[in-house]
């Protein structure tokens, strides 16, 4: 009698278990506050995320058509995967589960859902038309926005958990009514509160903004990023109430103050080392030192910006006249603790890494063990 009681004892402890723990399916809707599948085991996205630990880096290689899983404790690649055309944007949930890459050449996404730190899935790829510029994820996970350059138009992603994104929303940008020229969206961030999407439109020089009112987006003033001289804005980033945008025309930063009425601001990039032809583009903000690092094209410098003076600190030379030069900077990241940055190349070796602490360059490093196999790398992002 005892036995059977014992039993019933434990089998309803095991039912009642079970039923409390029930995880979001693949296909449904990506819910932050709930638990989510992860190879055989029930786990919540808090777990998930400290599972995939930053130890890992992914990187873009467009002439190959692969994105790679770069293993920073020895700097090796140790999985590579097919991506669409000439990856040229790669976008990382907050989780770090979801990735999103950019095909240049045929325009479309390629989505994949990272399982652990070994397992990357290939979810498929979205049809994007439009030229697809840019994609971000915002700040809780449950949405990616896409730059549809030709289009005019923003493109709204649903996460899904561990599925396929689906297109959920078509923002279409009005026309400047003082130019009356299409607006052609380039790239694209978004407030820390999800609340504000803004994207700058590099053949026009304007700053389009929108605040998201539930499912819907209103469309704010546009404002004109063109002073003296004509700007030509290739990347914004966002940092507390600041946003930041590259000048490759004049070789400067213009910052924009979301608190006091948008109001711009002008930052030179060059001192007396570099001068000309700086050609600043691609961004990283290291929030834990008040940093901002801008990747100069031209000069194959990256400058460094402290974000409380706003001013230019130092440029850090990326080449160094010796076999392990490195020059064309392409992409850049930053640690989550904002002690080490990484920078990808498309000249010489591949990948430069740099101390967050010390700003100075600790290496340049080739991906493979060959020099003479490197390829251009076009993004990177530390995970």
């Amino acid at each position: 009698m005892k036995s059977k009681k014992s039993k019933l004892f434990v089998l309803f402890i095991i039912a009642a278990f079970s039923s409390s723990c029930v995880a979001a399916r693949p296909g449904q809707p990506y819910n932050p506050n709930t638990s989510s599948t992860v190879g055989r085991t029930e786990i919540t996205d808090i777990q998930a995320a400290q599972s995939l630990n930053n130890l890992y880096a992914l990187l873009l290689a467009p002439t190959k058509d692969q994105i790679s899983l770069l293993d920073l404790a020895d700097n090796r690649v140790k999985l590579s995967m097919q991506t669409g055309r000439n990856p040229q944007v790669l976008a990382v949930s907050p989780n770090k589960s979801h990735i999103l890459v950019v095909n240049q050449l045929d325009n479309t996404i390629s989505t994949f859902f990272r399982e652990d730190n070994y397992v990357i899935r290939d979810l498929g790829t979205i049809g994007s038309n439009g030229t697809p510029t840019d994609i971000i994820f915002n700040n809780s996970g449950t949405e990616a926005y896409v730059t549809n350059q030709s289009l005019g138009r923003i493109t709204v992603l649903e996460i899904l958990n561990r599925d396929r994104p689906k297109i959920k929303k078509i923002i279409s940008i009005k026309a400047d009514e003082n130019t009356n020229t299409l607006p052609t969206p380039f790239k694209v961030t978004i407030s820390s509160d999800d609340k504000t999407i803004y994207a700058i439109d590099k053949n026009n020089a304007r700053l389009y903004n929108f605040t998201k009112n539930n499912d819907d987006y209103v469309q704010n003033p546009t404002i004109n990023l063109t002073g003296s001289s004509r700007v030509v804005a290739e990347d914004i980033i966002i940092d507390k109430d600041k946003l930041y945008i590259t000048d490759s025309n004049n070789s400067s930063l213009i910052t924009v103050d979301t608190k006091q009425n948008n109001s711009l601001n002008t930052i030179s990039l060059a001192n007396q080392d570099f001068k000309d032809n700086l050609i600043p583009t691609k961004m990283a903000v290291n929030s834990n030192g008040g940093k901002l690092y801008i990747i100069n094209q031209g000069s194959s410098t990256v400058a460094v910006i402290d974000t409380n003076k706003l001013s230019l600190t130092k440029h850090i030379a990326l080449s160094n006249k010796t076999v392990s030069d490195a020059s064309e900077p392409s992409d850049i990241s930053v640690s989550d603790n904002g002690t080490t940055i990484y920078v990808t190349n498309n000249v010489g070796r591949n990948l430069s890494i740099i101390s967050g602490t010390e700003d100075r360059l600790l290496r340049n490093i080739g991906t493979t063990p060959s020099s003479g196999a490197l390829v251009p790398l076009s993004a990177v992002k530390i995970l």
